[in-house]
């Protein structure tokens, strides 16, 4: 009689069923000794935006003009994940290869990034995002020899972690990867736009874990949107934030005119603030009315408080002489100052030219 795999296993292994998990956490207390006790184990070793954890990494890899490389090994309590951005010797470097052998450790390949991608996106008021990325040629390898060759000049492909800013990257969006000279000496910016994105090979939105790829290829130089200074193609400058408009004080009426032997005219004080809400009965304050006129006209205008926001005034008749020709269609100032008697905020003062007008 034929046996399965599992079956002579078992035959090896004994009739005990838990002797294979007895087995496999030996094996993990022995990798996780080993790992602790290895020359190349960090204890620490820093995760942007995740917690830090303790991991193994060697086999520093420089394979032609690809990134350098590192494995990394960890125990099952340090887990890491595709995607996972990590800071190591002064380098950020990507992880774009995990695995757990045997339920006993996470094994993994991290890559060094090599350009911090700098770009914009709509509707955010000209912010400037910063992303590391591995940014590589496109490449084959030659099965005979191992020999890395180059298969394109004009075109990058790009990884980088997936973030919900990265994610918003749109097809035809365009990044500054670098800068070349004219023969003038002048700086030139290497712009190259998104032709494809990969967001499905690498990444697990459900987990919030992976990695982005972005096929480039050489686009134009735009030099009136392609800025060097912060390295962002088709830049945009920032929206300026609005300056907050204090709480201030104004003076209403129906009309700013005063005519002379006519009835009174009303004006009142109003505080708003800085949403432009009328706070004035809502808030206690105290208003000093005063008028700025020249002598000739202080002769015969009158002023009167009606409540403590409003006055009144009026340019009288009695009195009059004929000599006072100029009282007519002159002006005088109406000044107002208010103050918060709650707690002393003064709101400035405000003027307004009041008109003189003729006889009614």
């Amino acid at each position: 009689m034929t046996m399965t795999p599992f079956e002579r296993f078992r035959l090896k292994m004994g009739t005990n069923d838990n002797k294979r998990e007895e087995q496999r956490k030996q094996a993990k207390y022995v990798v996780d000794e080993l790992i602790a006790d290895d020359p190349s184990f960090r204890p620490v070793i820093e995760r942007i935006g995740k917690i830090p954890i303790a991991a193994r990494l060697n086999r520093y890899v420089k394979e032609g003009f690809l990134q350098p490389k590192m494995s990394i090994q960890a125990t099952m309590e340090n887990p890491f994940f595709l995607g996972d951005l990590f800071h190591v010797d002064d380098r950020y470097w990507l992880c774009t290869a995990v695995h757990s052998e045997f339920g006993i450790h996470y094994v993994g390949e991290i890559i060094q990034c090599n350009h911090l991608l700098k770009f914009q996106l709509p509707g955010t008021d000209g912010q400037i995002w910063g992303l590391h990325a591995v940014v590589e040629r496109p490449y084959s390898k030659n099965v005979t020899n191992s020999e890395i060759i180059q298969t394109s000049v004009t075109e990058f492909r790009i990884r980088l972690q997936r973030t919900p800013e990265s994610e918003r990257l749109f097809l035809n969006q365009r990044f500054i990867l670098g800068v070349a000279y004219t023969e003038d000496g002048k700086k030139i910016p290497e712009v190259y736009y998104i032709a494809s994105k990969d967001t499905i090979s690498n990444s697990n939105p459900e987990f919030d874990e992976g990695f982005l790829i972005l096929n480039t290829v050489r686009s134009e130089s735009i030099f009136v949107e392609d800025n060097l200074d912060v390295m962002v193609a088709n830049y945009r400058p920032p929206v300026p934030e609005p300056v907050p408009t204090p709480d201030y004080a104004d003076i209403y009426a129906p009309s700013f005119e005063v005519k002379y032997g006519g009835s009174w005219r009303t004006f009142s004080g109003k505080v708003f603030n800085s949403a432009g809400e009328d706070i004035t009965t809502d808030t206690n304050l105290e208003f000093d009315w005063r008028i700025s006129a020249t002598d000739l006209q202080a002769k015969y205008l009158e002023i009167e408080f009606v409540t403590d926001y409003d006055c009144r005034i009026r340019c009288r008749t009695s009195g009059y002489d004929p000599d006072d020709k100029e009282l007519l269609y002159s002006t005088f100032e109406l000044v107002l100052s208010a103050k918060n008697l709650d707690d002393g905020t003064e709101y400035g003062e405000v003027t307004k030219s009041i008109y003189i007008g003729g006889l009614l």
